[in-house]
C-alpha cells in the first residue's frame, strides 16, 4: 500500500513539471515570433486530459495538443502493476462426494499474474438411495436390498443371495396334445426354461375311440337307385359300415277319378300317376264350371234410417247366395234424448243431447263436463331457529313449492286405504315426510289412529318430529326390525307433515 502511494505521487511530481515547462515554452514562443518564423516548425505537445489509468501492461494514456491545432494520444508515466484489468478464475475443481473442491486462483489475463488463490471446498458425501433386493433364481445368485449414491453411483456393499431352487424365472409353457381316435394326447404343462425342472408334468390322455355316426339308408324310387345304412366317425371320418346300392324300383300306377264340374269349380277327366313317386302316367283334363243360378230373392230386414237394405237369393244348383240391394227399403230416423250427467270426484259428466235410437246418429252431441278436482295441497308452518317458514305441499303428488317434488315412499302400508308418503327436502334446506290418505274427493279426515310402516333406511338417522298447526313440533315413537320402521298417526286432521330431524352424533 505504501509503495502505491508513492507511486502516486511520483507520477503527480512528473506531470506537473511538464505543466509548468510547456507553459514556459508557449511563453517564449509568443515573444519570439518573428524568430519562429525563421525556424522550421516542430511540434511542442502539451500534456491534456487522462484517458485511461496506467494497468498491470500499459501505462496511463492521455491526450495532448500542439498550439498548432494537432491533437494525438500517447502514454505516460509507468504502468500500475497492482492495477490488473482483466482477470479469470483458474484451477478449479468441484467438489466429490469423497474428494475436496477448489473454488479456484483468480489470474490477470494480461499479465499472466496470480492475484488472489482460492480455497478448498469440503468433500459433498454421498447421497444414497434405497436399491431394491434382486432375486435370487433357480440359476442365478441374487442380492440384498442395499443404498448407491445418487452422484457418484458408489453403491454399498450388498450381501449375496445364494440360487433359490423355487423360483424360476423362465418358466415354458408345455403345450397340450388333443387325443385323436386312435392316438393319445397330452394334458397342458410347464418347465423351467434355465434349469428344465418340470413344474407341471404332462399327463397322458387315452385315444377317444371312433364315434360312430349312422348313415342313414336312402330309399330306391321308381327312377333311382337307393344305398343300405351305414356309419362313419363323426371326429375321422373313417368308414366304419360301408352303405351298399340299392336298385331302383318300377312305377306303380294308381287312378285319379274323374271330378264332376260345380257352379265355381272345374271338374277333371279320370288319370293316373305312380303311388311311389306320384309321376302323372295319364293326365287329366279340366272340365269348365258350371256357374250360379239365382231366381228367388229373399229381403234381408237390414234398411237403416238412410240407406236401403238388401235382398239374397240361393243358387239353384248350390248353397251359394247372392246379396243385391233392396231399392226403397230405408226407415227414417228415431230420435232420443241422452240424459245430462253430473260430474264427480272420480268421473267426468255430460251435458244433455240426443240420437237416433236405431242408427245412432248424433242430433246434439253432448259436452264432457270436467270431473271434480280435488285439492289435495297442505299449507304448514316449519319452526327453523325460531323462525316459522310456510311451505305448501301436495300430498297426492308431492310436488312442493319453490322447491323439486318429494319422492314417493313405494314401500309405506296400513291397514286402511289410500295411504300416501312423500319425503325429500325442502326450499329452506329442511328434510320432511308427508303422510295422508287420498279418497276419490281428496284427503281423508277421518278420526283413526293407525300404524304407519315404511322401510327403515327412510327415516334411518333421523328423529321423527310431528309439525303441529302452530308450527310446534312432537316427537313420533318409532319401532324398528327385520328392516322396517313404524309409528303411529291420527288421521282426524287430514294430512300429517313430519319433520326429519337429523340425530347428532
Amino acid at each position: 500500500m505504501r509503495n502505491k502511494k508513492l507511486y502516486k505521487r511520483l507520477v503527480a511530481l512528473i506531470l506537473a513539471g511538464c505543466v509548468v515547462v510547456g507553459s514556459s515554452a508557449v511563453g517564449f514562443a509568443a515573444d519570439t515570433e518573428e524568430a519562429a518564423a525563421r525556424l522550421k516548425h516542430n511540434h511542442f505537445w502539451i500534456l491534456g486530459t487522462k484517458i485511461s489509468d496506467a494497468t498491470c501492461i500499459s501505462p496511463a494514456i492521455y491526450n495532448y495538443s500542439c498550439r498548432c491545432g494537432e491533437t494525438k494520444t500517447d502514454t505516460f508515466g509507468l504502468k500500475d502493476l497492482l492495477n490488473h484489468v482483466h482477470k479469470e478464475v483458474r484451477n478449479a475443481e468441484d467438489a466429490t462426494c469423497t474428494e475436496k473442491g477448489y473454488t479456484g486462483d483468480i489470474y490477470c489475463i494480461d499479465c499472466d499474474t496470480r492475484v488472489s488463490k482460492g480455497k478448498r471446498t469440503n468433500a459433498l458425501g454421498h447421497d444414497y438411495k434405497n436399491v431394491a433386493e434382486v432375486p435370487a433364481t433357480c440359476v442365478t445368485k441374487g442380492t440384498a436390498a442395499t443404498q448407491q449414491c445418487k452422484r457418484c453411483d458408489y453403491i454399498v456393499p450388498a450381501q449375496s443371495l445364494p440360487t433359490d431352487p423355487n423360483n424360476h424365472a423362465n418358466i415354458v409353457k408345455d403345450v397340450a396334445v388333443a387325443p385323436t381316435c386312435t392316438e393319445t394326447g397330452l394334458t397342458e404343462g410347464s418347465h423351467c426354461g434355465d434349469c428344465n425342472k418340470i413344474l407341471i408334468a404332462q399327463e397322458v390322455v387315452s385315444s377317444t375311440n371312433h364315434t360312430e355316426v349312422i348313415d342313414p339308408a336312402v330309399a330306391a324310387t321308381c327312377t333311382e337307385t337307393g344305398l343300405t345304412e351305414g356309419s362313419h366317425c363323426s371326429v375321422c371320418n373313417k368308414i366304419l359300415i360301408a352303405q351298399e346300392v340299392v336298385s331302383s324300383t318300377n312305377h306303380t300306377e294308381v287312378i285319379d277319378p274323374a271330378v264332376a264340374a260345380t257352379c265355381t269349380e272345374t271338374g277333371l277327366t279320370e288319370g293316373s300317376h305312380c303311388s311311389v313317386c306320384n309321376k302323372i302316367l295319364v293326365a287329366q283334363k279340366t272340365v269348365s264350371a258350371l256357374n250360379h243360378s239365382f231366381t228367388n230373392y229373399i229381403s234381408n230386414d237390414d234398411a237403416t234410417c238412410t240407406e236401403d237394405g238388401t235382398k239374397t237369393a240361393k243358387c239353384d244348383r248350390c248353397d251359394v247366395t247372392d246379396t243385391q240391394s233392396d231399392e226403397g227399403s230405408a226407415k227414417g230416423h228415431t230420435s232420443v234424448v241422452d240424459a245430462a250427467v253430473a260430474p264427480t270426484y272420480s268421473s267426468v259428466g255430460l251435458t244433455e243431447g240426443s240420437h237416433c235410437a236405431d242408427c245412432g246418429l248424433v242430433f246434439k252431441e253432448q259436452e264432457v263436463i270436467p270431473a271434480l278436482v280435488p285439492d289435495t295441497n297442505v299449507d304448514f308452518h316449519l319452526n327453523q331457529t325460531g323462525v316459522l317458514s310456510s311451505h305448501r305441499v301436495d300430498v297426492a303428488t308431492g310436488a312442493q313449492k319453490d322447491a323439486p317434488a318429494l319422492q314417493a315412499v313405494t314401500s309405506a302400508y296400513t291397514n286402511f286405504s289410500g295411504l300416501t308418503v312423500f319425503h325429500g327436502t325442502l326450499a329452506n334446506g329442511e328434510r320432511i315426510m308427508t303422510v295422508a290418505l287420498i279418497g276419490s274427493d281428496g284427503i281423508s279426515e277421518v278420526d283413526i289412529t293407525l300404524n304407519v310402516v315404511v322401510n327403515t333406511d327412510v327415516v334411518a338417522g333421523y328423529r321423527l318430529m310431528l309439525v303441529n298447526a302452530d308450527g310446534t313440533e312432537t316427537e313420533l315413537s318409532v319401532g324398528s326390525g327385520n328392516g322396517k320402521s313404524s309409528f303411529a298417526l291420527n288421521f282426524a286432521n287430514g294430512a300429517q307433515i313430519i319433520h326429519l330431524v337429523p340425530i347428532a352424533e
